[in-house]
């Protein structure tokens, strides 16, 4: 009976954290942490205030000018193991690259060292954009 209690406390808790999509200290620290300009960390901050549950995709549009997108989080294991962050006052987001969706692939790196031990073809499938979100804000980096 303990037994049962423990895994469902556990299944439990599993669920609540995924239904969060809480970032956890060991993720953040063991993640690449991504820096803006102040007055795009500024525009940001401002558009965060009214949202919750998102993550961001940041692309390059030009040699200086990026675009940093505001996108309401889905279910995708790619976004969830994604280790690289921002913070906005003080709260983590995971943040995704325009590269992540030309050189990503859906396959974990388990399955595709199983396909390579087993000298099958590694076949890799790219991802495909995930959302495309109208919220964004450009910036030069120059500025």
């Amino acid at each position: 009976m303990k037994y049962r209690i423990l895994i469902i406390s556990l299944f439990l808790s599993f669920v609540c954290y995924s239904q969060n999509r809480k970032i956890t200290n060991k993720e953040l620290c063991n993640g690449v942490l991504y820096k803006l300009p102040s007055k795009v960390q500024k525009s940001l901050s401002e558009k965060l205030k009214e949202k919750s549950n998102v993550y961001m995709e940041l692309s390059q549009e030009s040699d200086s000018i990026y675009r940093i997108y505001i996108n309401e989080y889905i279910d995708n294991v790619f976004i969830e193991k994604s280790n690289k962050f921002i913070i906005v006052d003080g709260v983590p987001y995971r943040i995704l690259l325009s590269t992540d969706y030309t050189f990503g692939v859906k396959q974990s790196p388990k399955d595709i060292l199983t396909q390579i031990e087993k000298n099958e073809v590694y076949m890799s499938t790219s991802l495909m954009k995930i959302n495309d979100s109208n919220e964004y804000i450009e910036f030069d980096i120059r500025n």
